[in-house]
């Protein structure tokens, strides 16, 4: 089975806890990610929604079993990690550009780092990726000369350069006006239908998680909710969570 096929399975997480700092306990996480799939995680400011996409994408330690690609991540050597990581795509709110590189360089590196054999088809990618996200900036310029939206465009671009089978996303959403941001989830929804990637992200966009995630969890201090559905969340009889909805959306019903 192509690992782009539709209902393959790419991430198990069974029990996996993020570890933390703070020494707070995290709840343990259980899931399935399959192709052509977008999970979200929602919930409060510190709730630990980027804690669990970092754990679920090999990045930051964590207790359980993970397995990435049906390997055990915690079994894999340097090298067999190397070569799976391209894969493994991951763009948060604050992910940093190369200051010293141009806007250019900073999309094309990569790709030419892990795909050296033909330049002009990363050049046609690159230019591909900059229309549909409608990126009209000098890409001379450093990322410094550059405004946050911009630079978190050039991010996500970076990022799928490599083609990866999963996407991870930490706050996608978080700079942009409301236009670019229902332009950015019908890019979303483009990308996981043409190319039956997955989506894993953390997100304030509750409507976009509603609406499009096939599963949504409900992050707080001490609990994680899963639902099926945005139609689950939403009909939830959890106080915790329709407190969520209700106070951080103007559109919910009294």
């Amino acid at each position: 089975m192509s690992p782009r096929q539709p209902d393959k399975v790419l991430i198990t997480a069974d029990r996996l806890t993020p570890a933390d700092n703070e020494q707070r306990p995290m709840a343990p996480l259980t899931v399935e990610i399959k192709a052509g799939t977008t999970t979200c995680f929602i919930g409060p400011d510190g709730s630990g929604k980027t804690r669990y996409l970092r754990a679920l994408a090999g990045i930051d330690p964590a207790a359980g079993t993970l397995e990435i690609f049906q390997q055990t991540v915690a079994q894999l050597n340097e090298n067999e990690w190397s070569a799976m990581r391209p894969q493994i795509g991951f763009a948060g709110a604050y992910t940093p550009l190369i200051s010293f590189y141009n806007a250019w360089l900073n999309i094309t590196l990569p790709a030419q780092y892990h795909q050296p054999a033909n330049d002009h088809l990363i050049e046609s990618k690159a230019h591909n990726l900059l229309d549909e996200l409608e990126v009209k900036v000098d890409l001379g310029l450093l990322p410094a000369y550059l405004s946050r939206s911009q630079r978190q465009k050039l991010v996500l671009i970076r990022t799928l350069m490599l083609d990866p089978l999963v996407l991870f996303l930490d706050e996608p959403f978080k700079p942009f006006d409301p236009l670019d941001e229902e332009n950015l989830a019908v890019f979303f929804n483009k990308l996981r239908k043409e190319k039956n990637l997955a989506l894993v992200m953390a997100t304030h966009n509750l409507p976009y998680a509603i609406e499009n995630a096939d599963c949504i969890f409900y992050v707080d201090a001490d609990h994680l909710h899963r639902f099926s559905s945005g139609k689950e969340l939403t009909d939830s009889p959890l106080a915790d969570v329709q407190q969520f909805i209700h106070s951080h959306y103007k559109w919910a019903t009294p």
